[in-house]
């Protein structure tokens, strides 16, 4: 099988098999707690925030499948483990990268191997505030999960009514 239809079928379970199957388990906020699964996996996510507000570029890194590939949403076209390692690194060498507040789950979908995370950030940047809807795709393996895909958009600030 390609790489591209390892990546539709990955899609496809992400998507279609929570809603099919009574093994998926889903959780949104306000709608009870989380299971054992999505805890163990949000529980990666708050590890990649506080590895980031350390700055600990080696454990950061290590939560990054070698096969990631993703599209930040200020970028014009997905990256891979070796883009996001490079941004990172020059990241925590100018220190302006503030996360004002570490994010609530807004959904989590486990489905065996494959968790999908929803969340939104906010970060500052010098003196510029940025909010995120992000996706982060985790894959479990041998040595626990680790974020194969993501995504995330840049959520508009409403204007000023006049």
């Amino acid at each position: 099988m390609t790489s591209t239809g390892v990546r539709i079928i990955l899609l496809l379970v992400t998507i279609c098999l929570p809603h099919k199957t009574g093994l998926a388990q889903s959780s949104q906020l306000g709608s009870g707690a989380l299971s054992p699964q999505q805890t163990e996996v949000w529980n990666q996510e708050l590890n990649y925030f506080q590895y980031l507000q350390a700055r600990d570029f080696k454990k950061y890194m290590a939560l990054w499948d070698d096969r990631f590939v993703g599209w930040p949403g200020y970028l014009e076209r997905p990256v891979r483990k070796h883009d996001i390692e490079q941004e990172v690194a020059e990241e925590f060498r100018a220190q302006q990268l503030t996360i004002t507040a570490v994010p609530k789950p807004e959904s989590i979908v486990v489905s065996g191997d494959v968790a999908v995370t929803y969340y939104v950030l906010s970060q500052t940047d010098g003196s510029s505030q940025f909010t995120y809807r992000v996706s982060h795709t985790w894959l479990k393996g041998p040595s626990g999960w680790h974020i194969i895909g993501g995504m995330s958009c840049n959520v508009s600030q409403p204007s000023a009514k006049k």
